[in-house]
């Protein structure tokens, strides 16, 4: 079963439940699908997938765009295997911090309390909120800054 938005077919995954049986009202997940239709029309994304459940039951799975942006005939599928990268971050510290908001653990805990790879002199001294803020805790490296500039991939080459 797909439906068209833009020109971006929409693809079903399998639910457990409708959404009526769930509470949702229908008609706005047409809403947010024709949202990320407009998205990618726009090339403001290049494809995009929801996965909605209350209760631990799923009753929306969907997804539309293509998988590759070398390759416009690929399907992204409800199912397929995509690179998040830096995004997880955000879940991870909103779960951290909901345990401190329980007194489960604070943010000047050492990590090697809870991690025991982490019970070694070079990493004793790491803390949770230095893993929340990205700073390791660690020494910096003595000739890091004596090195020339890094520069990635994205940098430009200057002519003089």
């Amino acid at each position: 079963m797909s439906t068209q938005v833009y020109p971006h077919e929409i693809r079903y995954g399998a639910v457990d439940v409708t959404c009526e049986t769930a509470g949702f009202y229908e008609p706005k997940l047409e809403e947010l699908e024709c949202h990320f239709g407009k998205l990618i029309a726009d090339h403001q994304l290049q494809c995009a997938s929801y996965l909605l459940s209350r209760n631990g039951q799923i009753f929306a799975w969907r997804s539309m765009g293509p998988l590759r942006y070398d390759d416009p005939d690929s399907a992204l599928l409800p199912d397929s295997i995509r690179q998040i990268a830096s995004i997880t971050k955000i879940f991870t510290s909103i779960a951290v911090l909901q345990l401190v908001e329980q007194g489960r653990i604070l943010t000047d805990s050492p990590v090697s309390k809870f991690i025991p790879e982490f019970d070694n002199p070079v990493h004793k001294g790491i803390t949770v909120f230095h893993l929340l803020t990205h700073t390791s805790g660690m020494v910096a490296d003595p000739g890091y800054f004596t090195e020339p500039y890094p520069r990635g991939w994205w940098a430009e080459e200057r002519e003089d």
